[in-house]
């Protein structure tokens, strides 16, 4: 038996024909759904196809039909692609005869049918017919498409093209490229004649509006691949890999399949293309690789896209494809409301970032950033000195260039390895680290406050947040309201107040008018804040320099005497940033050639006194003549560790920082 003693529950509208023209009006009730091959017709209580019965032997059908509904059979790369994979059913492969849907062969059908959900011994049947061969199902063939096909009807899906029920998928979507349910294989496709796809141009699986409609049904599964999923596609094979693994293997150089995924940061990486790709991490977007992979779909039609993104189940953006990586071609990338880090490769890529606050990197060629609304980053894999910059922070608009020349729109920072341009909600939140907390902004807290004024924050509130932080209480303590604004102007404006503007702001705290929090807003937003914190390299923005890059850059002024080099530095950034302790980085310049014809062999005391003219620019001072002499003379610092101490004192920062401003200055 088959939906005899299986529940079945009618289905509802969701007022989108998108979904409801798939819809049969019945679906399965039942949360755990069991399948199975029958070996017998004595399975089988009804007339038809059971009397011509044969059982499914050949192991590929069985596979394409597990591929279809459960993840508990093939390799865990495929499980997003199946049934349970991305809908709340729990679907389970059964050898008993009580299961909701039974697959077997028959000479009844001219080629295959199934039934819909029932209480009938019949319901859910699945039958291909045997004067066809549908025993070699492969992805991308009309036998494996055949048994997505029915094994959808056998679940409550009706056809596309029929406008019975709730009426027909919009013609506009009518078509394969949404649905393997529908008649057409491209839209406009007449009815008469069958499908005329290529030999291996059929949908490898269930496509966007198959998935909307049976997560209308069943619910959606955010537990497969919620993890950071990488994709990846095979520009010979056409293989689709999931973390690494073959998920959809394809009988030829084609592919055409859709996209669930429950959640996490995921990747579409495409680096290893050659061709001019078009890639969209919109919901219902589709990316195009190059023609040699795209689906012919008959009558001189081609598929639009070789990956379909999954529409959002209810409006949650887990399921969204959050970054995407480019390959060598010119190619087109676009993000989605998510924060995105899109990145082109080389080549003349286009970046468009969308919603949300994304990162894009456009790589080496002649590229177009536009960021789209949020805060977005154009982003640089290089020292900000080797570029050109004509940006201005104050509408997002400019070009950089240097390895090419890139043309950015609606961009609110450019990052660099030593450091951010920042502006608009960037530049508030640096400015108020600077007045609230008399110091540079953190990366951490930057990006966490830019977050929260993008979602509607506002200024005031976030003066609220740091007035009532521990750093700000330490920062200005317990005091009236005189000695407030005082402070506040010697650690925000680097003066005294004027009476009137003293007298100004403690009227307006004394009298009730305003809050700490609104006149450490209208302090730190005042023109005069604004013009301190100015950068004078890039208009309207404020420059941020990374701390680690300023690290090294004064390791090399201080051991070598002179700026770094772009080559230099940004290597021994890198290894900085990829764990490698300062002070093996300090020991590898004291073991270098040119510190050695620096310094040369001079007794510890000479070369204090020479450490102290190259690095601060005046004689040493005796005690700290004689604290590092002993010190060197004891063994208890290494000529590395001086060179460390002479870096990081504050003293040599102060000295530096014309070194620093805008970007390290190179040699």
């Amino acid at each position: 038996m088959s939906g005899t003693g299986h529940t079945n529950t009618s289905v509802s509208t969701t007022g989108s024909q998108f979904v409801d023209g798939l819809l049969s009006g019945v679906k399965w009730g039942d949360s755990t759904l069991y399948y199975s091959f029958p070996a017998s017709d004595a399975e089988y209580d009804y007339s038809g196809a059971p009397a011509t019965f044969a059982p499914v032997t050949s192991t590929m059908q069985k596979t394409a039909a597990h591929f279809a509904l459960n993840t508990a059979q093939g390799s865990s790369a495929n499980d997003g692609f199946s049934l349970e994979g991305f809908t709340r059913l729990n679907v389970v492969h059964t050898t008993t005869t009580d299961a909701h849907i039974r697959l077997a062969q028959s000479d009844d059908p001219l080629t295959a049918y199934a039934y819909y959900p029932s209480t009938g011994d019949w319901g859910g049947d699945v039958w291909v017919g045997t004067s066809y061969n549908y025993t070699s199902p492969q992805a991308g063939n009309y036998v494996w498409h055949t048994h997505l096909h029915e094994i959808g009807h056998a679940l409550g899906l009706k056809h596309g093209q029929e406008t019975s029920v709730y009426g027909a998928l919009p013609s506009s979507y009518d078509s394969m490229e949404y649905s393997v349910m529908t008649y057409r294989s491209y839209v406009g496709d007449p009815l008469s004649g069958g499908y005329s796809n290529e030999t291996w141009g059929y949908a490898q699986t269930y496509m966007m509006a198959d998935i909307a409609a049976l997560q209308h049904m069943y619910g959606a599964n955010f537990a497969i691949n919620n993890g950071d999923t990488v994709y990846k596609w095979n520009p010979s094979s056409g293989d689709t890999l999931v973390n690494g693994a073959v998920a959809i293997n394809p009988g030829a150089n084609r592919i055409f399949a859709t996209i669930w995924d429950g959640g996490g940061t995921d990747t579409y990486d495409l680096s290893t293309y050659s061709t001019n790709l078009t890639i969209d991490l919109q919901p219902g977007g589709y990316s195009y690789f190059g023609a040699v992979q795209i689906a012919n779909l008959g009558d001189g039609n081609y598929a639009r896209g070789n990956i379909f993104n999954a529409q959002l189940y209810q409006d949650d953006v887990r399921s969204l494809i959050e970054n995407a990586i480019g390959g060598s071609g010119n190619d087109t990338v676009t993000g989605n409301q998510a924060n995105n880090i899109l990145t082109g490769n080389s080549g003349n890529d286009t970046l468009y970032g969308m919603g949300g606050s994304d990162t894009l990197v456009g790589g080496d060629g002649d590229d177009v950033n536009d960021g789209g609304a949020g805060t977005d980053t154009a982003a640089y894999d290089s020292l900000s000195r080797t570029h050109s910059i004509s940006w201005s922070g104050s509408n997002g608009r400019g070009t950089v260039s240097g390895g090419g020349t890139d043309s950015l729109s609606s961009i609110e920072l450019l990052s660099f390895v030593d450091g951010y341009f920042l502006s608009g909600n960037a530049a508030i939140v640096a400015r108020m680290y600077d007045s609230a907390l008399d110091r540079d902004a953190d990366y951490g807290g930057l990006f966490n406050w830019i977050a929260s004024l993008d979602a509607g924050l506002g200024g005031i509130g976030l003066a609220e947040y740091f007035v009532t932080s521990q750093e700000f209480t330490q920062t200005y303590g317990a005091l009236g309201n005189t000695e407030f604004v005082t402070l506040l102007y010697e650690n925000v404006l680097d003066r005294s107040p004027d009476q009137p503007g003293l007298d100004y702001w403690v009227d307006l705290l004394d009298f009730g008018s305003n809050s700490r929090a609104e006149v450490l807003y209208g302090i730190s937003e005042s023109v005069e804040h604004i013009s301190i914190m100015a950068s004078d390299r890039v208009s309207g923005s404020i420059w941020l320099g990374d701390d680690n890059a300023m690290e090294i850059a004064r390791l090399y002024n201080v051991a070598l005497d002179r700026a770094p080099d772009a080559d230099g530095l940004s290597q021994w950034i890198a290894s900085y940033k990829e764990g490698q302790r300062l002070e093996n980085i300090a020991e590898s310049f004291v073991n270098s050639a040119e510190f050695a014809a620096k310094y040369g062999s001079l007794s510890h005391t000479d070369f204090v006194a020479l450490l102290y003219n190259n690095a601060l620019d005046r004689e040493p001072d005796q005690p700290g003549l004689d604290y590092w002499v002993l010190a060197l003379d004891n063994g208890q610092v290494t000529t590395a560790d001086m060179l460390i101490g002479f870096s990081n004192s504050t003293e040599f920062k102060v000295f530096s920082e014309s070194y620093m401003d805008d970007g390290i200055m190179l040699a």
